[in-house]
């Protein structure tokens, strides 16, 4: 069983579903044990949450 109505989640097609900020993982501090995206999100997180 297939749906037959078209659902957009996204304005343009895209390869899957795109996040709202995207953040470049940067390699050579991940190699040191930092990751800029996971601190992202979790000071996202702080902010919301005061």
């Amino acid at each position: 069983m297939h749906s037959k109505r078209l659902y957009r989640f996204q304005e343009s097609p895209a390869q899957g579903v795109q996040p709202d900020i995207q953040l470049p993982l940067e390699w050579n501090e991940f190699k040191e044990g930092k990751d800029n995206q996971l601190e992202w999100i979790l000071n996202d997180l702080k902010k919301t949450n005061q």
